[in-house]
């Protein structure tokens, strides 16, 4: 991200008491971890050579996927809250509608899957770490910034793909045990097999 290519149109660099005119394409080369969010700084030619750097912000707004997912989500979410206080404490609807969910909705500069067929599997991997965070930990990412979001260890297209190798490769030894025993019950198969229950902890 920090070094793009330039597709001219017209440049003329100019010379001593003559200003120079460069018209053109900036090309990034970004792959699916890279971070773009946030305020760039172009130092066209280097280095304070030309002044004042141009400033280009970068912002991530929600999709109209993301909107309708975050949307459900929210309703789900109040029903279920309404259903376990029997409606004492929140409106019967959520306030807001549309534009609470543009207002609120934290969207951290993260990896993003490289295939159709992923997202799953990142959900999954997002799901296993975030078991890992303490109760409190996990309260707390509620009221965490999206530049703090987008400082967690988020899992990497390379990571997940790791992942599904291994998720593979303890389903195949799963079933193998399987087939030796003659059961499909996999309670018995990781009571049998102590091996077998720290390979699948491994995946």
């Amino acid at each position: 991200f920090d070094a793009p290519e330039f597709e001219p149109l017209a440049a003329d660099p100019g010379e001593v008491g003559k200003p120079g005119f460069c018209e053109g394409y900036l090309h990034f080369e970004l792959d699916s971890g890279s971070r773009t969010s946030g305020e760039h700084v172009l130092e066209y030619g280097g280095a304070g050579v030309y002044s004042p750097p141009m400033r280009l912000k970068l912002l991530r707004r929600c999709s109209v996927f993301q909107r309708q997912v975050a949307l459900f989500l929210r309703g789900y979410l109040h029903k279920e809250w309404l259903s376990r206080t029997k409606g004492m404490t929140l409106a019967q609807q959520p306030p807001g509608g549309v534009a609470a969910v543009h207002d609120f909705s934290l969207l951290p500069d993260v990896p993003q899957q490289e295939t159709a067929n992923d997202c799953g599997f990142f959900l999954l991997e997002q799901i296993l770490r975030a078991l890992q965070l303490s109760p409190a930990a996990l309260r707390s990412l509620a009221a965490a910034s999206p530049e703090q979001l987008a400082a967690l260890p988020w899992p990497s297209q390379v990571e997940v793909t790791w992942r599904k190798e291994k998720l593979k490769e303890g389903l195949g030894a799963l079933f193998e045990a399987a087939q030796g025993a003659g059961t499909s019950d996999v309670e018995v198969l990781l009571r049998r097999d102590p091996s077998l229950r720290e390979l699948l902890r491994s995946t």
